[in-house]
């Protein structure tokens, strides 16, 4: 049973990652996602262990569109639980294409759960992987550069094809969580390597940040059928703040529409978020968010589209005694 699990969770990772793959067009170094404070797990390895079924989840995310060059970012997410042992194993897989440079991140992520007092819960996150960055030399331009008809820079540093580095990832979080609340801190990149890239007249040197994330976020009812879902995310690497809130009003736990903001810091707004959801069954969701960009790109920027989608399978787990309990858990 545990090997026919297995192979299913990886089969189903290899499709839903083929599938946004094939979509690919351009990306930027540490992703931007309005779905963030939804999705915990995609930022924070201790939320790993909200999966209660095998989970795969996808994003795809087109930045300021409209704009030469616009960011286009995709991540595929596989969770799923150990049985037994009250840990949590997933993958994470991105894409991120900005401008001239593109990144690709694989992770392996694992998380423990304990079980506190007055249902409570407290997990522990650690993630480890590799990133690929990608910087093409033929989408950049200097200033005394000739780009009629051929591609010459004039300058002997740049070169005009794709160079490719690889840098190592390492991250860790921690989650808490009762039948009300939650919230979560976590550290991105908590090792400071440097991704180099070997020209032939020299070498460019991009020192990866800590990235620090807290989310915090509730659960009420407003009558009975509408529930209330605020949360808030704050995001930080030390030089730059940055905070995004979005409320959320489900209807039916069907229905799902959400307003919000996402700010770079306490004096600046940067963007308005629309946000729909649907539970088209109980194994399968749709989000989509649009962004009203307000900051001085509004004038050149059509705004920014995301959509989500998230499919769990429940999972068959059996008991000391040999019987066979189902796990009816899917949020």
């Amino acid at each position: 049973m545990q090997l026919h699990i297995r192979f299913l969770f990886f089969k189903c990772l290899l499709v839903l990652y083929l599938f946004f793959a094939n979509l690919i067009i351009k990306a930027q170094q540490v992703p931007q996602y309005s779905q963030m404070a939804l999705r915990p797990a995609l930022f924070n390895p201790a939320a790993v262990s909200n999966a209660h079924a095998i989970s795969l989840e996808g994003l795809l995310r087109g930045q300021w569109t409209g704009i030469s060059g616009w960011p286009f970012s995709q991540t595929v997410m596989a969770n799923m639980p150990l049985p037994g042992i009250s840990s949590y194993g997933g993958l994470l897989l991105s894409n991120d294409n900005a401008g001239a440079l593109r990144s690709t991140n694989f992770q392996l992520r694992y998380a423990y759960a304990k079980k506190l007092q007055n249902k409570q819960r407290l997990a522990f996150g650690i993630a480890g992987g590799i990133m690929q960055v990608g910087l093409n030399g033929d989408e950049l331009i200097t200033p005394d550069g000739n780009y009629s008809g051929s591609i010459d820079h004039i300058d002997p540093f740049f070169p005009a094809i794709t160079t490719n580095a690889v840098a190592f990832e390492v991250g860790a979080g921690v989650y808490w969580n009762n039948q009300k609340w939650y919230a979560g801190l976590t550290t991105e990149r908590a090792i400071a390597t440097k991704t180099r890239f070997n020209f032939e007249n020299g070498n460019l040197l991009l020192k990866n940040q800590l990235h620090t994330t807290f989310n915090v976020g509730t659960e009420f009812w407003l009558t009975n059928i509408i529930t209330l879902h605020p949360n808030a995310v704050v995001k930080t690497n030390f030089k730059v703040l940055q905070t995004e809130a979005l409320l959320i009003a489900a209807f039916s736990e069907i229905y799902q529409i959400g307003i919000g903001f996402r700010g770079y810091n306490p004096n600046s707004i940067d963007a308005f978020l629309l946000y729909g959801g649907i539970l088209l069954n109980k194994k399968l969701s749709v989000g989509y968010t649009y962004d009203i960009t307000l900051s001085g790109l509004r004038n050149t920027s059509s705004g920014s589209h995301e959509l989500g989608i998230k499919y769990q399978k429940p999972l068959l787990f059996k008991s000391a005694k040999g019987k066979t309990l189902y796990n009816p858990r899917f949020l």
